[in-house]
């Protein structure tokens, strides 16, 4: 059996200001902020099936989304983000 076993307070938000692709991550009580400029950040796939995991990356540095969201989920955020983003 999988648990999937979150916090109340654990999130992620992806906000889109002008430029830049923030990315605000609270998991475990432990939050974290990540900014992206949008012209360089891909969307990456890793795997299109139950095991997908979506990832923004650029400049060698990534951050996983979607940690909490089943594999249909995460393809739609990742082409959503896409289109929002205009990211790659």
């Amino acid at each position: 059996l999988r648990f999937l076993d979150r916090r109340s307070g654990d999130y992620e938000r992806v906000v889109l200001a002008g430029d830049t692709l923030r990315i605000k991550t609270c998991e475990a009580g432990l939050p974290a902020c990540h900014e992206f400029q949008r012209y360089w950040a891909q969307v990456w796939v890793q795997s299109e099936g139950p095991g997908a995991r979506v990832y923004v990356r650029s400049h060698g540095r990534e951050v996983e989304l979607g940690r909490f969201r089943n594999a249909e989920q995460k393809l739609a955020l990742a082409q959503e983000l896409r289109e929002r983003a205009g990211a790659r």
